[in-house]
C-alpha cells in the first residue's frame, strides 16, 4: 500500500499544471507556504496557479510568486475534469 506522500508525489510527477488552493482571508503562513511550494514545483518544470477566494492583502506583495495568486475562479478553466482537484 502506498503512503499518501508517495501518492501525492506520483500525481505531481504526472502533472503539467497544478493548482494550489489557499484558505479565505489569507495570512502570511498560507501565502508563504503556497508561494514557496509553487517555486519548488516551478523548479520541476510545472506550471502553477494559486487560488484564494479572498484578495491578497498588499502587505504580502513582497513574496516571490505572489503575482500568481488569483481570486478569480477562472484559474480552474484549464482543468480537464474537476476530479483532478479531488
Amino acid at each position: 500500500m502506498q503512503t499518501a506522500a508517495k501518492q501525492i508525489h506520483k500525481h505531481i510527477q504526472g502533472a503539467n499544471t497544478l493548482a494550489l488552493v489557499s484558505h479565505p482571508s489569507p495570512d502570511g503562513d498560507t501565502l508563504g507556504a503556497s508561494t514557496a511550494f509553487a517555486q519548488y514545483l516551478q523548479s520541476l518544470g510545472k506550471k502553477v496557479k494559486i487560488f484564494c477566494l479572498s484578495p491578497v492583502p498588499d502587505k504580502f506583495n513582497f513574496l516571490h510568486n505572489i503575482d500568481i495568486v488569483s481570486n478569480d475562479p477562472e484559474v480552474f478553466k484549464d482543468a480537464d475534469t474537476i476530479n483532478r482537484y479531488g
